[in-house]
């Protein structure tokens, strides 16, 4: 699949931890999140990853951006606390969220 501005996406496990890498996927999340309605869901590799990539969007502005545009919520490790999160999409969703640079 090609990037944003047309390169292809190369998440092998050096490339995935580029910074370019980060920034372009989250232009993408962001491109997407402007064009789809309702819920988008992103899986990445590992919690590791998952926390890297959080981090690096917390810095650049990208959750900011994310917030904008949908509920952001993340995978918690406790799978006892999943149902909860599961429920708050669901309920972002039927409840037609309006971004107000909120969520979790």
């Amino acid at each position: 699949a090609a990037e944003p501005s047309g390169v292809e996406f190369d998440f092998r496990h050096q490339q995935r931890t580029l910074k370019a890498t980060k920034d372009e996927l989250g232009r993408l999340m962001v491109n997407v999140c402007s064009v789809v309605p309702d819920g988008v869901v992103l899986f990445l590799p590992s919690y590791s990853y998952e926390e890297e990539v959080w981090k690096h969007w917390e810095q650049s502005g990208t959750i900011a951006a994310l917030r904008k545009k949908k509920k952001v919520l993340r995978e918690p490790r406790s799978s006892g606390d999943v149902d909860g999160v599961l429920e708050e999409y669901a309920a972002a969703i039927r409840n037609n969220f309006t971004p107000q640079g909120g969520g979790g």
